[in-house]
């Protein structure tokens, strides 16, 4: 498939359109409809990369369709979706950072609940 069909195809299973790529990406609305039209534009690499962030998928995989080189699929609630992007867009010490914390708090959860 070509770069089209396969953010088409991602863009759909993860029930994001194109209005909200734009703002989740911070690539403008007018370059994310360019790679729709009848001759699409190919992104730039950097632009392909937060492409690949939002939607949870490896920019080979939206080159290629290649399925043994796409992410964990990680279905989510709309709300919860942000959290998600945010956190994708950590550096390597931050994420974590963040890990550890969610880490300890699901320990100190167990505990209360063993009490």
């Amino acid at each position: 498939m070509s770069f089209r069909e396969n953010l088409e195809d991602v863009m759909e299973s993860s029930g994001i359109g194109k209005s909200e790529l734009s703002k989740l990406s911070g690539i403008h609305i007018k370059s994310i409809e360019n790679y729709f039209r009848e001759k699409p534009v190919i992104p730039k690499v950097d632009n392909a990369v937060k492409l690949a962030q939002v939607l949870g998928v490896t920019v080979e995989y939206l080159v290629s369709g290649n399925e043994k080189k796409k992410k964990e699929n990680i279905n989510i609630h709309n709300k919860n979706r942000d959290f998600f992007i945010t956190l994708a867009k950590l550096d390597k010490y931050n994420f974590e950072v963040v890990a550890s914390i969610a880490k300890t708090l699901l320990h100190l959860q167990s505990k209360k609940h063993l009490d």
